[in-house]
């Protein structure tokens, strides 16, 4: 018996980041723009919009998208939600939405402990700090 691997490439863009609050209010680093992601092996490829908050309304963090069949051009799955937080995805054939289930752990990043006597004390404008010692 043999075992064979096969090695999938993916193409993928990144999206823009954007300081906001520079002069007024406090800084906040956001994504912007689409991202894509092209996996041509398997004749798919996803169109993920990571959405930046409006000067009145929206949320920060936000994505939609779409992952499609490239030979046919059908749309397979839509997804929405944040990109820090839950996502859903929707089959557009039978319209169920659901979410994956799976806790998002993220290895180079930890949510900041920012209360009293924590070891981040006074960073509580920061949601996310780069999980390393210093």
């Amino acid at each position: 018996m043999y075992v064979i691997d096969v090695i999938i490439s993916s193409i993928i863009t990144q999206p823009n980041m954007y300081a906001r609050g520079i002069l007024f209010g406090k800084m906040k680093y956001e994504l912007g723009d689409h991202s894509f992601v092209r996996c041509p092996e398997n004749n798919l490829s996803a169109d993920l919009e990571f959405k930046t908050k409006g000067y009145f309304s929206g949320t920060y963090n936000a994505i939609g998208g779409s992952i499609k069949n490239d030979k046919t051009g059908e749309v397979l799955y839509e997804l929405s939600g944040l990109w820090s937080g839950e996502m859903f995805i929707r089959d557009p054939s039978t319209g169920k939405k659901t979410m994956q289930g799976i806790e998002w752990r993220p290895k180079l990043f930890r949510r900041v402990n920012a209360g009293p006597g924590g070891p981040e004390e006074g960073e509580q404008d920061l949601e996310w700090i780069i999980n390393a010692s210093m």
